[in-house]
């Protein structure tokens, strides 16, 4: 999965934030709702697991993140412009 390793690079280095870390930061958050979306929009058919794999995590994390993720954007400003 080489766009997962690059899209994780490119948060990473953009944000300063590394999303493979499990913490339960709101910037470390926000930022693996913002991989996780990023991820599933250019691979629509990549699985959940698959996704949550990827950062040491599982399905359920990925699906409710992705819910959040509206959240995420309209209350931070900073979310928005990445």
């Amino acid at each position: 999965m080489e766009i997962t390793k690059r899209l994780l690079e490119v948060i990473t280095e953009n944000t300063g934030v590394d999303v493979t870390v499990k913490t339960r930061k709101r910037e470390t958050i926000e930022m693996r709702s913002l991989y996780f979306n990023v991820l599933k929009e250019l691979r629509p058919n990549i699985s959940l697991s698959s996704i949550g794999k990827s950062v040491n995590l599982n399905h359920a994390t990925v699906i409710h993140s992705l819910n959040k993720y509206e959240m995420y954007e309209m209350f931070n400003s900073n979310f928005k412009a990445l």
